[in-house]
């Protein structure tokens, strides 16, 4: 987490149920910035998603279950930090060229804090 909050690459090697998730949900609570989560499974991020809902921090799950007309709401939301985790796909990151724009904007905006790969074995079958 030390790394983390230092703005510091970090790989974190920990197995299942030993806190990989905590080195970046801690930190997006004490930053102004959005933390971006990207996960290869639905079901990963409904489970995260529903975790951190659940203790109160603000986040979204962006995925193509968003509607056209609410996923222009949740852009705005996004560029406007209402969300401390982002949660979303591999192909949400890469294929929605609506979202890379706002991921444009914040860049020069220096409104993202971090990106986190959850699962990052899976990371040469995204290609």
């Amino acid at each position: 987490m030390n790394a983390t909050l230092s703005q510091r690459d970090v790989i974190a090697l920990i197995p299942t149920g030993g806190g990989k998730s905590l080195t970046f949900q801690l930190p997006s609570l004490l930053t102004e910035q959005v933390t971006f989560v990207i996960m290869p499974l639905l079901s990963l991020i409904e489970d995260n998603h529903s975790f951190v809902t659940n203790l109160g921090i603000p986040s979204l799950q962006l995925s193509s279950g968003n509607g056209a007309a609410q996923k222009k709401s949740v852009y705005y939301d996004i560029k406007n930090k209402k969300y401390k985790i982002v949660y979303l796909t591999p192909e949400k990151l890469l294929k929605s060229e609506r979202f890379l724009s706002v991921l444009e904007e914040m860049y020069e905006e220096k409104t993202i804090a971090r990106f986190v790969i959850d699962e990052v074995h899976c990371v040469s079958h995204w290609g």
